[in-house]
């Protein structure tokens, strides 16, 4: 569940110059609709999030324009896991606001939103902990460089450039064996950041780690090395 809360709605100031936009006029913009029901309806809880049972207030700031459109949205302050990227996806969706009036006439405000995410009962997935450091780390059940060698593709890009090196992907390992949140720690570019997620998104689930005798979430580092050959 993702919400706006207006006590927490905050303008400072009253003008910047340099930029013609007020953080504060005498008649402030609104939303001339039910904004919170709009956020409701229109973002989608992140995976990544969800699974972590991440949870928090995302703070929005954009410009609400003369003719009330919305622009220059911004996260003032973020929680990550994908929350930031979806709090300013949807606001950038905004119908236009009844713009803000300063002497009579629209003028460009700036305006600060906090968004909430929050985990119901009903929405939470079975959620344990990630650790780095099991007793037992997780480890694929197939031969790991019998499978990239068979599926990675070398981006014509990167050849091209005379691009090699070592891709890094971070993933976490699930009780169960599956694998979800990749994300490039150390890339290359070329192309073959993008083709390592590729090819680690597709692997077929691992052997869980564990720890006490029972399986755990685990996050783990692979390295997938791009060489030409000479």
């Amino acid at each position: 569940m993702a919400s706006g809360q207006a006590k927490d709605l905050s303008v400072t100031e009253s003008h910047s110059p340099s930029s013609g936009i007020y953080n504060y006029v005498e008649q402030m913009p609104i939303a001339g609709y039910d904004y919170q029901d709009y956020l409701s309806k229109h973002i989608v809880y992140p995976d990544s999030a969800r699974k972590n049972n991440i949870t928090g207030k995302v703070v929005i700031k954009f410009v609400v324009n003369e003719d009330g459109h919305i622009s220059d949205c911004s996260v003032v302050r973020g929680v990550g896991w994908g929350l930031d990227e979806e709090a300013l996806r949807v606001v950038r969706t905004f119908p236009a606001w009844k713009p803000g009036k300063q002497n009579g006439k629209g003028v460009k405000v700036y305006f600060t939103l906090p968004i909430n995410f929050a985990l119901q009962d009903n929405d939470a997935t079975t959620h344990r902990p990630v650790t780095m450091y099991p007793e037992q780390a997780p480890v694929p059940g197939f031969d790991m460089n019998d499978y990239v060698g068979k599926n990675l593709h070398y981006p014509n890009a990167a050849k091209e450039a005379g691009i090699e090196g070592r891709v890094l992907i971070k993933f976490v390992v699930y009780e169960d064996g599956t694998m979800a949140d990749f994300q490039v720690v150390r890339g290359i570019g070329g192309g073959c950041d993008e083709e390592a997620l590729r090819v680690l998104k597709n692997m077929p689930p691992w052997k869980p780690g564990m720890q006490g005798g029972q399986p755990v979430s685990v996050y783990f580092t692979q390295p997938v090395v791009f060489k030409l050959t000479r």
